[in-house]
Parts: structure tokens; sequence; C-alpha cells
């Protein structure tokens, strides 16, 4: 898929966006249940999914139960192989993330931002998640970076 959009100046070359990748190679997203973000992280492209994931555990009465929990996966889109390239890190970035928007920050210039980690902010909740070893958790607001993450949030065109 191409889209051309011409500019006012026909001296610039239109800009255009082109399919990156077969999107077979995403697994399936249902709203809410796994969500697709990208995000500009320094001049590279991310593109993170955010998936429910299912969790079968057995209860002591021998039944089993399905628990779900959060996953999240990340690549860099490569434009002139047409690929998505698995990540473990954002070179000392992190990425917050909501339902609307998506912001990348430099962890180095805020030292209380983990790198290589994304904030997720959804509904007023909160969530870290660690590229690099795959914890999660949720917290309450009380920093900046809980503040940067209910900013993300917003809806509209007002950030």
């Amino acid at each position: 898929m191409e889209l051309d959009i011409a500019s006012d100046d026909c001296r610039k070359p239109p800009l255009r966006m082109r399919m990156a990748i077969e999107s077979s190679l995403i697994h399936s997203s249902r709203a809410l249940q796994s969500t697709l973000h990208l995000v500009d992280n320094g001049g590279e492209l991310i593109l993170v999914q955010r998936m429910l994931w299912p969790d079968h555990y057995a209860h002591d009465d021998g039944s089993y139960r399905t628990k779900r929990s959060r996953k999240y996966e990340a690549w860099r889109v490569d434009f002139d192989a047409g690929i998505l390239v698995p990540v473990k890190g954002f070179n000392w970035r992190a990425l917050f993330i909501s339902m609307s928007r998506a912001i990348s920050v430099s962890a180095e210039t805020l030292p209380f931002v983990a790198a290589d980690t994304i904030y997720f902010g959804y509904c007023g909740n909160l969530e870290r998640y660690s590229l690099a070893d795959g914890s999660i958790e949720r917290f309450e607001p009380c920093t900046i970076v809980d503040c940067l993450s209910y900013c993300i949030q917003g809806f509209g065109l007002i950030l």
C-alpha cells in the first residue's frame, strides 16, 4: 500500500507512506486484547504489540482456570528490507504508550526513567514493562514518570 500526499511546493517531492511489512507477520490484533503502537524512537520506527496472554493454571480441586496476563513485544521497522527486527532494548530510551499516543524519551536525560522500558497508561491504570527481563508491574502515580504516563493518555487534539 502506498499513499502519496502532494506538496504545495512543487520543488518538494510528495510524502509517501508505504506498507513496511505484510500484516500476516503480526499476531492477530483484537481491540483491547491486543494493540499495536508505532513510536519514533530517536529516529528509528518501533512497532510495539501489547497482548493479553492466557495463562492456564490448576486449582486444588482439579479444575482449570484461565488468567490473562499482559505481554509486550517490540520490533524495529526496517523499511529497506520490508521486515520487522525484534529488539531487546530501545538504545537507552523509554517508551510511554497509551491507546492513542506514544512518545520516546531518553533515560540519560531523565534519570528517573528506566531505560529499555515500556510505560503503558490506560484508563488511569499504569504499568511498567521491562523489555530486558520481561517483568511487569503496576504502580500508582507519584513521580514525573507517572505524570508523563497520565499525560500521554489524553484524547483529541490536546496533549
